[in-house]
């Protein structure tokens, strides 16, 4: 049961992938009808840049907002001994341990390979969970850098904030046209048909592109929940420990201090989901459908 969830994880995030992939072909080929096949290799270009520079800095820019202390074996020996422990079951290199000074309960992973990979833990987190629970939440976040998740979700997350950006500065410098005064009527006709083809542009980047994009990245990120939640169980052997510190989150009512947008699809634990409709905009499961499927799968009884 569980490598056929793992499979069809895997599966359903290939889908998903290629989706996207179809979005950026298409959004490209539209501006390049618009303004020539120019601006649209202009347009490649730039998103694969910005991407590559938010693929090397992104790790580090990350722990800086959430206020992120990088620690040393005799800071935490009991959690960097849990930690060496999971990394040989999931045959990892031993990533950077970074604790956050708060009381949410929290853990992510960030990095752009295993071997640049850090985890960051949360005062809030060691507090409140066991230590079995403990382990299944650091396996969690040790499964997203063996699945190569921190990764896929740094390319996937640029891509998709590009696109808002794209939209949205589109329809600012449309605006711009329209505010523009001439004293040639002439002039002023031509910079209102020029400010009426960009605000189209970015009407229909707002409208379609942006709604499109945050639902397949926030997909594929749901994807990648189940897949950890899965691995986890793998490394430790312990489908209960997953479960109970689930189970724990359900009444959490703490938020991150500062992590905000940049952090949140990272995050172990972002609060319970509402309604299907707020569920479908959102980087994870809910904490029901999460234990859900790790009791159908381990068929453990609670």
């Amino acid at each position: 049961m569980l490598y056929q969830q793992i499979s069809a994880n895997k599966r359903n995030t290939i889908i998903v992938l290629f989706l996207f992939a179809v979005l950026m072909v298409l959004l490209a080929s539209f501006l390049g009808y618009i303004f020539g096949v120019k601006f649209a290799l202009w347009f490649f270009t730039g998103s694969v840049i910005y991407a590559t520079i938010s693929y090397f800095y992104a790790a580090n820019v990350l722990m800086q907002i959430n206020d992120a202390n990088e620690l040393h074996p005799a800071d935490y020996p009991q959690l960097f001994s849990m930690v060496e422990e999971l990394c040989i079951a999931a045959a990892l290199p031993m990533p950077r341990v970074y604790l956050i000074q708060t009381a949410c309960p929290n853990a992510f992973a960030t990095g752009r390979n295993p071997q640049h990979a850090s985890i960051a833990v949360t005062t809030g987190l060691l507090q409140m969970m066991e230590n079995d629970e403990l382990q299944a939440v650091i396996g969690h976040e040790l499964a997203h850098i063996k699945n190569y998740d921190t990764q896929v979700t740094t390319i996937i997350s640029v891509l998709a904030g590009l696109i808002s950006s794209l939209g949205l500065g589109a329809l600012y410098f449309a605006f711009s046209f329209f505010r523009t005064r001439f004293n040639n009527f002439y002039f002023q006709i031509i910079f209102y048909l020029i400010g009426a083809v960009i605000l189209f542009i970015g009407l229909v980047i707002t409208c379609i592109g942006i709604p499109i994009s945050k639902i397949l990245y926030f997909m594929l990120s749901r994807q990648r929940e189940y897949l950890a939640d899965a691995s986890s169980v793998n490394f430790t052997r312990n489908p209960d420990g997953m479960i109970r510190a689930l189970q724990k989150l359900r009444g959490d009512k703490h938020v991150m201090p500062r992590g905000g947008a940049l952090g949140h699809e990272l995050y172990f634990n972002v609060g319970q989901v509402g309604s299907w409709f707020s569920n479908l905009f959102s980087t994870h499961p809910t904490l029901d459908s999460r234990i859900s499927r790790l009791l159908n799968s381990f068929s453990v009884k609670h």
